[in-house]
């Protein structure tokens, strides 16, 4: 059963699966947050474990799922390993609260059987899509509207170097991995991608949508709902896509992606533009503490134009998603970014896949 910390508890937390993400945010988030005690660790590099167990002072430390689940007294844990389709129902079957990163899973078929799982445990089930969490992305919900009915929606996310921040963090590397398990990691997850697509599909295409760009997906349908149609999908290579998708009276999105950059900046960005103003919203840097989300806003008013920029507080999309994951279970509630969300963006990047791969 699921345990319900009270208001004066910390709510008791265990990661699963310790490589870079996890080390560049989730755990320097969790030891700065008073609500949560990091009380487990578990990854498949012992070498890893030791290292940040001594970090971070976390008292269980171990190389398996099985033996961190049954560590006492554990309220919830965060699923930060590659593959997390195990880890997810196992988690679940222990009655475990359970913040997995994105993407949920591999495989639409998968999906549905962790959202099944997860309604039939009770327990706060939620994806860790950070960005639906950003003040940036709140304010632009706030503001759209006061700029009318949307006559134009686009989403532009061009990759940039994203190891360049990684120069800020003392990352423990997992050398004593052997490859081979690496590799048969590797098999399982792309026999999982191809399950998904089916024969002749880009599973290359379908790794980008999942890995790169699922943010991208979940906050044009976390502005407006699932599309009515994708209207036309063009790919160059494996790793550029643009699509538009039919929102009817709204006007058609864009989503421009590109994983084929290598900018020296990052470029993130939703613009929607109405009759006579544009919101446009930049996303600061994901490895970035504190990042500030940059909201500008432009207008006509017959005669001359207006642009004002509004910068956020200082406060990442990290930070923000930990917090509504304590406040959905000290005070119930379903997630925004719940399993049911996330197994729809695994359709929706599935569709993308099979329309640009004909």
């Amino acid at each position: 059963m699921a345990t319900n910390p009270s208001r004066t508890d910390r709510i008791k937390v265990g990661v699963i699966g310790c490589g870079a993400f996890a080390q560049l945010m989730h755990l320097r988030v969790l030891a700065d947050l008073d609500e949560f005690e990091l009380v487990a660790l578990s990854d498949s590099s012992a070498q890893v474990v030791t290292a940040l167990g001594e970090r971070y002072n976390v008292p269980g430390r171990y190389t398996t799922v099985e033996e961190l689940l049954d560590h006492p007294g554990l309220d919830a844990v965060l699923i930060a390993n590659r593959d997390h389709t195990f880890a997810v129902a196992a988690a679940l079957d222990k009655g475990k609260h359970v913040l997995v990163e994105k993407p949920l899973c591999l495989d639409p078929a998968e999906g549905r059987d962790l959202v099944e799982r997860a309604d039939a445990a009770g327990v706060v089930a939620m994806v860790g899509y950070m960005k639906r969490y950003d003040w940036g992305f709140h304010e632009l919900l706030r503001r759209l509207p006061d700029i009318g009915e949307p006559r134009l929606v686009r989403v532009h996310d061009f990759k940039s170097e994203f190891h360049i921040p990684w120069t800020l963090y003392d990352l423990v590397r997992r050398d004593d991995v052997p490859v081979a398990e690496k590799d048969a990691e590797m098999a399982r997850m792309r026999a999982s991608m191809s399950s998904a697509v089916g024969d002749g599909g880009n599973v290359d295409l379908y790794r980008i949508l999942l890995f790169f760009a699922s943010h991208d997906l979940n906050v044009m349908r976390g502005m407006f709902g699932e599309p009515h149609a994708i209207d036309a999908v063009r790919v160059t290579g494996n790793d550029t896509l643009v699509a538009m998708l039919d929102y009817g009276h709204r006007g058609p999105a864009l989503l421009e992606l590109s994983a084929a950059t290598d900018l020296g900046w990052f470029e993130e960005e939703i613009t929607v533009a109405g009759a006579t103003d544009m919101l446009s919203l930049r996303f600061p840097h994901p490895y970035v503490h504190y990042g500030q989300a940059e909201l500008a806003l432009r207008s006509h008013d017959g005669t001359a134009t207006q642009e004002r920029r509004i910068l956020g507080p200082y406060d990442d999309g990290f930070r923000r998603t930990w917090r509504h994951f304590g406040s959905y279970i000290r005070d119930g509630g379903t997630p925004i970014t719940s399993f049911r969300d996330g197994l729809a963006d695994l359709e929706l990047a599935v569709e993308l896949t099979r329309r640009g791969s004909a």
